[in-house]
């Protein structure tokens, strides 16, 4: 996640879901399923839907890792966001 938040340039990706299934490939289904959260909470959070949260919640139990997982996702993108607009890339 880190990797791909301090890689981001949002272009190239479409409205779709590709690029998120493709940085989750090769995990394991628990860390598959935070991962997209993760991801999509950061990079399009319209996108997070009930069957995301679902999947996520099967893996991961209670309302407090639901909301550390994407409370951390869009703070880690907000300061990726800060950075662009200081002028610090």
């Amino acid at each position: 996640m880190l990797d791909a938040v301090a890689v981001w340039e949002d272009v190239g990706r479409g409205p779709g879901r590709d690029w998120v299934e493709d940085l989750c490939a090769g995990l394991a289904a628990p860390d598959r399923a935070a991962a997209r959260l993760a991801l999509l909470t950061a990079f399009r959070s319209y996108q997070v839907d009930d069957r995301v949260v679902a999947d996520f919640r099967g893996h991961h139990l209670g309302d407090a890792a639901l909301v550390d997982l994407v409370g951390w996702s869009a703070f880690t993108a907000a300061r990726r966001v800060g950075r662009w607009m200081a002028g610090g890339g």
